[in-house]
């Protein structure tokens, strides 16, 4: 589970201030925020926090090698359900029912298969990471 004090993404940014690896994302003591490696944190950055800064973890792989689509980001309905069985990534399926409320509110608010929490998608996702555990699953979603 993250805190505010880490995130996760998807692939390490460059430190703005050298070419190593960041390590944070955060606001520095002049002001605008930046990506840091470990040394220009202690340098430039301001701490961790809510409205100071976060330390960058790299989010697992394993659901998004099972993806494979020449949509790329994209993937069709047909290569996230090849995907679940293969990797046998946990997902949930879309009802009507709950097109029509996301259509309408532009969000829908998934149950997390892996900490039974709700979490918001927007309609057309096809996979997503819980907001509450940061564990990664499938949107299987017929009408997309």
């Amino acid at each position: 589970m993250t805190t505010p004090r880490e995130t996760f993404v998807e692939k390490l940014a460059q430190c703005n201030f050298c070419t190593k690896t960041a390590a944070y994302d955060g606001r520095t003591k002049m002001g605008p925020w930046a990506y840091m490696c470990e040394e220009h944190f202690e340098i430039q950055g301001v701490g961790l926090g809510i409205g100071r800064g976060q330390k960058l973890k790299l989010r697992p792989k394993s659901f998004a090698s099972c993806v494979v689509s020449e949509a790329g980001d994209k993937p069709s309905s047909e290569a996230i359900k090849k995907a679940v069985e293969t990797c046998k990534t946990p997902s949930v399926t879309m009802s009507v029912e709950a097109l029509e409320q996301a259509v309408y509110d532009g969000v829908w608010y998934p149950i997390c298969p892996h900490c039974g929490e709700s979490t918001g998608a927007e309609p057309d996702a096809k996979f997503i990471y819980c907001d509450a555990c940061s564990k990664r699953f499938a949107i299987i979603n017929p009408y997309f």
